[in-house]
């Protein structure tokens, strides 16, 4: 038992080494952070010694499901974080007929490939086509804000991400809760709880604001705010029937929404912008472990040709449903053609989607038959995606001179 301790210290802290030496990888040479992750999962699934190889994904099995939700709020709480309306800048109503309109396109293309031509259920196909309506937020995140784009194309492509994933999660959810019942009455069962879950994460956050007004000097205020979202999730998911994910957005968004005065701003950060930092940090090792864990289901039994070709397939759905809206944002706006290029480009997949598709898996709302396709399938797709991203990136910065720039700081926009 004391071997396996160290061992599972010395295992952790590396992982996470890992994880910041990738994220230094991706600032210098533009590699996605991610690559390094899954295979380093992959070698960790593959070593044949103790506590290594098979075995261990299967130790790991009990605690995915609390793993899965836990990621799932730190997400969801960091993109309300994320997001702030009085920065949108011009051009609201079509940046959201932007997202609105590539969504429906990804996903009714996602559907149509998923089931008619790699033969999977109606409701796998759905749950594949909301999972992947979007652009990752964390993996737009993660490069966005290094590129040297304009106020208007950088809101588009952040809101896009997280926006994305938050009607992803609905649609998912949705899928999830409703497996088999009639489609009005269960449409209007999950809105209505829906609808209480961010009524009572807004009422919560109120009181949480309150709570904090009272203690501005009180020491680990940030790791308290995220234990409260972690209950407000909870709340939501149990209690109020799971709508934890929307629970959770919605307090990230009271906890953010500040007005500053013209002192306060000239102050410098407040407390929202160290919360989102702070954030931001548990949402890297939260990211870090679970992509290692994908790494660790990429096993030679699951790996086919038909999974590497839906792979392939689908991600080149997402790429041609970007482009209607795309032109019609640069028109609307005034992109550049290298920032329409770049907006072309940003269909990168990552850990929302994978964490929406493993919620579907576990639910068990999906047919078993095609479970294990499945997932031998999402690496695929996130590194075919993640390739593909990182090559029209490359293609929008060819021949732009625009020099790279340092990264943005999201938390003053």
């Amino acid at each position: 038992m004391a071997d396996l301790v160290w061992v599972s210290l010395l295992v952790g802290g590396t992982l996470l080494l890992v994880g910041f030496a990738a994220s230094l990888l991706f600032e210098r040479f533009r590699v996605p952070d991610f690559f390094m992750l899954l295979l380093l999962g992959v070698v960790l699934g593959h070593v044949p010694v103790e506590p290594f190889g098979p075995g261990l994904l299967t130790a790991l099995g009990p605690v995915l499901p609390a793993f899965t939700a836990l990621t799932l709020t730190f997400i969801m709480f960091e993109g309300g974080l994320t997001l702030s309306f009085r920065d949108a800048g011009e051009g609201t109503g079509v940046l959201v007929t932007h997202i609105l309109g590539a969504m429906a396109v990804t996903m009714a293309l996602t559907w149509l490939i998923a089931t008619q031509v790699l033969g999977l259920s109606s409701t796998t196909g759905l749950v594949l086509a909301a999972a992947f309506s979007g652009p990752s937020a964390t993996i737009v995140l993660s490069f966005a804000p290094h590129l040297r784009l304009s106020p208007n194309a950088l809101n588009v492509i952040l809101y896009e991400g997280v926006l994305g994933n938050i009607a992803a999660a609905v649609v998912v959810l949705f899928v999830i809760r409703t497996p088999g019942q009639e489609a009005g009455g269960a449409l209007i069962s999950f809105l209505s709880s829906t609808a209480l879950g961010a009524a009572a994460a807004f009422l919560l956050g109120i009181g949480w604001r309150l709570s904090l007004r009272r203690l501005p000097q009180a020491r680990f205020l940030y790791i308290a705010t995220i234990a409260w979202a972690i209950v407000v999730y909870a709340v939501g998911d149990g209690i109020i029937g799971q709508s934890g994910a929307i629970a959770a957005f919605v307090l990230g968004i009271v906890l953010a929404y500040h007005r500053p005065s013209t002192a306060q701003a000239a102050a410098g950060p407040g407390p929202a912008e160290g919360l989102r930092a702070f954030q931001a940090e548990i949402t890297f090792v939260m990211r870090t472990f679970f992509f290692v864990y994908l790494g660790l289901t990429m096993t030679f039994d699951r790996f086919s040709v038909g999974a590497l070709f839906g792979a392939v397939l689908l991600t080149a759905g997402l790429v041609v449903a970007r482009a209607p809206t795309t032109f019609l944002v640069r028109r609307a706006i005034h992109l550049t053609g290298r920032e329409t290029r770049v907006l072309l480009g940003t269909v990168g997949r990552g850990l929302t989607d994978v964490v929406l598709v493993l919620l579907a898996v576990e639910s068990g709302v999906l047919p078993a038959v095609e479970a294990d396709f499945l997932v031998g399938m999402l690496p695929l797709i996130i590194l075919v995606a993640a390739i593909t991203c990182a090559g029209l990136l490359a293609w929008a910065e060819r021949g732009s001179g625009v020099a790279p720039a340092g990264p943005v700081d999201l938390y003053r926009m």
